[in-house]
């Protein structure tokens, strides 16, 4: 009976050992998809952002086929004003990001 008990008991560590590691491998795994899926949802916000702008752009340009509008006094067309304020959003969304992930690692 001896040899059973130790058998058993061997097998049992060894078991607990093995589920130890793979529920650790999948934590890993868990934050590592989570990750990933953050990334891509904030990229997917930024490409939803470009399109409803695009799409503003374009219906403020009168659609597909139609001439770009005529520039205005200080010389500066439509177009360029929305680019420009696309960029500065951009611009100031990408800082913010960053100032985020840096006070995380902290």
């Amino acid at each position: 009976m001896p040899d059973t008990q130790t058998a058993t008991t061997e097998l049992t560590s060894h078991y607990t050992a093995q589920v130890a590691g793979d529920l650790d491998r999948n934590a890993k795994e868990q934050d590592r998809i989570g990750a990933e899926i953050d990334a891509l949802q904030e990229q997917l916000r930024a490409l939803q952002y470009d399109h409803t702008l695009l799409t503003n752009m374009q219906k403020s340009l009168g659609g597909p086929g139609h001439h770009l509008p005529a520039r205005s006094r200080s010389g500066r067309s439509a177009l360029g004003t929305a680019t420009e304020d696309h960029y500065a959003a951009r611009y100031k969304q990408a800082r913010t990001g960053e100032e985020d992930r840096h006070r995380a690692k902290q």
